[in-house]
């Protein structure tokens, strides 16, 4: 199999709508995510990781991710929106996910963050691992 031939692990939840239930069809983010993410929410993402370190530990468990997903909608509300509109794939609909209700948001994060980070394992790789990136892109 090719490099071109790559298809990302997605998870589709399932949005109840006035219109009726809508299906979000999420990714795990990218560096080019991150990146955009950094650009637009600095200081919310400089908290990100001391937000999941203070509400779920150093590994990361379902339970973990949902505690962290709370924590997240209620201190970085706006970072929250970009980063599920990003997941998606469509990065025009943060006003939309703004929208959601708190459950429905923290559902979608908990998601993203399951998709991004699970490869992951450790809390304390991953930081090290943006860190390095961060600097780098700050350097430039």
């Amino acid at each position: 199999m090719a490099l071109a031939d790559f298809q990302p692990i997605t998870q589709t939840i399932q949005i109840k709508s006035r219109g009726g239930n809508i299906e979000v069809v999420l990714r795990g983010l990218g560096l080019n995510e991150i990146h955009q993410l950094l650009s637009s929410h600095g200081a919310d993402m400089e908290g990100v990781f001391r937000i999941y370190e203070e509400n779920a530990g150093p590994e990361i468990t379902v339970t973990a991710m949902g505690k962290f997903a709370m924590a997240l909608v209620k201190q970085a509300p706006g970072l929250v929106a970009h980063a599920v509109a990003l997941s998606a794939g469509e990065p025009g609909a943060v006003d939309a996910v703004q929208k959601m209700g708190i459950l429905d948001q923290i559902r979608l994060v908990k998601a993203v963050g399951q998709l991004t980070f699970e490869e992951v394992g450790s809390v304390k790789k991953l930081i090290a691992e943006l860190a390095d990136f961060r600097n780098s892109v700050v350097s430039n």
